[in-house]
């Protein structure tokens, strides 16, 4: 097996090092990286200056291969029935693939994990979802499986490119589509209001997509809020969009934010209900909401409509407003039984 450049890195800077390395387009795809307990060797395809502890040398690294599909590789050492059980889709984020290994499978974890990273040349790293999003900045629960051992990444969307930490920051790669539906809705001059911002993944191609644009991302968690910032500068859009740390609930329904937004754009699917006087109190008369919220999948049509648009009547009638229906659409499936579903319509 013939050797390949490598650059060593302590683990304490590894991550570091790797997301510096790939924004340079110098980390090759093709080989696997090897971990020992103190350092980390990466395969890069030229020597470059870090800002990280660093040598350079040669190794013999395993090679990724894409031969065949990932759930042909898992036949290989799964029953039939085990292979019933599995779940071959995943999330990628950056280099980081994000899996669901159910409970049956769990002796088999990391093979799967590795099968999975042989299988794709652009996974770096294999994550499993230990449980559903937690805690008050609902957080995303996973664990390390295989490739290197990182839960941070460069994404790219849209146009837009964001750093992500999966352990202290939610972000959803299948929510693309819709947050490039939403930025397409602005219309320049307008004031737009994102709660529950995150690392800015519907604040930023917003402000994108459109020079003239004021955009608030309102974030609690302040891992979150601190990536935010940094994605903010990284997409060059500070002259449009303002980060606020803090309660959505308070800011929102401040003195300063009163009748200030002609948008809102409310991606808490699990609680938005609770949010949306506050988010009246801010819009304008007029405004419009993008109201996103899980609910269970009904048999017959229309169901998650039904109970997205009940609930917006109410609050709007609660707030002495009147209520108009621009559209609804399903945007993802969440379990078998529930999906995310947005409702948009204006306030007057």
């Amino acid at each position: 097996m013939p050797t390949t450049l490598v650059v060593k890195i302590a683990c304490r800077d590894a991550e570091r090092g790797r997301r510096a390395l790939a924004d340079a387009g110098v980390l090759r795809k093709d080989a696997i990286p090897q971990r020992t307990p103190e350092f980390v060797f990466f395969p890069v395809t030229k020597k470059i200056p870090l800002d990280v502890a660093h040598s350079f040398s040669r190794k013999r690294l395993a090679n990724r291969v894409s031969a065949q599909p990932f759930k042909t590789t898992l036949a290989e050492f799964l029953s039939k029935r085990e292979l019933d059980a599995a779940v071959t889709s995943f999330d990628l984020v950056g280099g980081i693939a994000v899996i669901q290994v159910p409970a049956r499978l769990e002796k088999k974890k990391k093979r799967i994990a590795q099968a999975l990273l042989r299988a794709n040349n652009r996974i770096e790293t294999v994550l499993r979802k230990t449980g559903g999003r937690t805690g008050a900045f609902r957080v995303q629960r996973v664990e390390w499986l295989a490739g290197a051992k990182a839960f941070s990444a460069t994404h790219k969307e849209n146009g837009c490119v964001f750093r992500v930490d999966l352990r202290r920051a939610y972000y959803s790669p299948r929510l693309s589509t819709e947050r490039q539906r939403i930025a397409s809705l602005v219309k320049p001059n307008e004031r737009v209001l994102v709660p529950f911002a995150g690392v800015g993944p519907f604040a930023i191609p917003i402000a994108k997509r459109n020079n003239a644009v004021e955009v608030v991302a309102i974030e609690l968690n302040p891992a979150a809020a601190k990536l935010l910032r940094e994605n903010v500068v990284l997409n060059r859009v500070s002259d449009r969009v303002r980060v606020v740390e803090g309660d959505a609930l308070k800011i929102m329904g401040s003195r300063e934010f009163a009748s200030w937004a002609d948008r809102i754009v409310m991606p808490l699917p699990h609680s938005a209900k609770s949010f949306l006087p506050s988010a009246l109190h801010a819009l304008r008369r007029g405004g419009v909401i993008h109201f996103y919220r899980i609910v269970e999948k009904r048999s017959g049509a229309h169901g998650g409509e039904r109970e997205l648009e009940r609930e917006a009547r109410e609050a709007c009638a609660a707030a002495g407003r009147r209520f108009v229906k621009l559209g609804w659409r399903r945007v993802i499936k969440y379990s078998p039984a529930l999906a995310e579903f947005v409702l948009d319509f204006k306030a007057f």
